[in-house]
């Protein structure tokens, strides 16, 4: 879905129809059209393209940095305790965001869907002065997750982290993009369409579909990310000796 969303959708998701603003769902456009008249379907499956590949980056970006700051902490332990004082500064509580505990990821996600952590500022006011765009976006808010990815990494499998990491990644990137400091129009993504036309405040049906379509990627991905920490955990568990037989 990621790589072929524009190629799957019905209509060109550029193409306006003014006359057509915020019909309804016909046999043509199944969930009918959005401020301009574009086809709502087509432009979440495109979105769906820019939102993932763009969160993907920001993962990546923060596994790469973050395993540096893990390896520059293992190498000189003094920057242990400057690490955690980071961690600290941005996520508040890391012990709990950051941890293990399905209250603290789900908090923590609901805390980037907000961008209400300290950690965001300095990430928002580097866009600011870089240049917004996807770019920025991606590396400011891959630099600041790799603080959580060092923190965490000791305790957390790097496959449940890297799942977390999307969930939280994918919700900040998208209120970016709602606030025009991400990716912009004309170029779909959920968070744009989250932006349209007043936003939230609008109720219409293209950002109600576009903010589902964020808690479902969102959702699961915190979910495959509790599997694998406990999959991981099952795989650690000690197996008993297998008893020898009485005699």
């Amino acid at each position: 879905m990621a790589v072929a969303g524009a190629m799957l959708a019905p209509e060109a998701y550029l193409t306006i129809a003014l006359s057509a603003r915020f019909a309804g769902p016909d046999m043509a456009h199944w969930l009918g059209r959005d401020e301009l008249g574009r086809d709502t379907l087509s432009r979440l499956l495109a979105g769906a393209t820019t939102a993932i590949s763009e969160t993907l980056l920001v993962v990546a970006v923060a596994l790469c940095a973050g395993l540096l700051l893990d390896w520059a902490r293992r190498a000189f332990p003094r920057l242990g305790g400057a690490l955690v004082a980071l961690a600290r500064i941005c996520f508040i509580v890391p012990g709990f965001l950051l941890g293990p505990s399905r209250a603290g990821n789900v908090t923590m996600a609901a805390l980037s869907a907000a961008l209400l952590l300290p950690g965001f500022i300095p990430a928002m006011a580097a866009v600011a002065v870089f240049g917004p765009g996807p770019a920025s976006c991606i590396i400011a808010l891959g630099l600041l997750f790799a603080v959580a990815v060092a923190y965490a990494r000791p305790a957390t499998p790097l496959a449940a982290l890297a799942a977390k990491l999307f969930a939280w990644a994918m919700l900040s990137l998208s209120l970016l993009d709602a606030i025009g400091l991400g990716t912009v129009p004309p170029r779909p993504s959920w968070g744009t369409m989250l932006g349209g036309l007043n936003g939230l405040l609008s109720l219409r049906a293209p950002v109600i579909l576009s903010a589902a379509c964020l808690v479902l990627a969102a959702t699961g991905a915190l979910m495959l990310g509790e599997a694998l920490a406990t999959r991981n955990d099952e795989l650690k568990l000690p197996t008993s000796p297998p008893s020898s037989p009485s005699r």
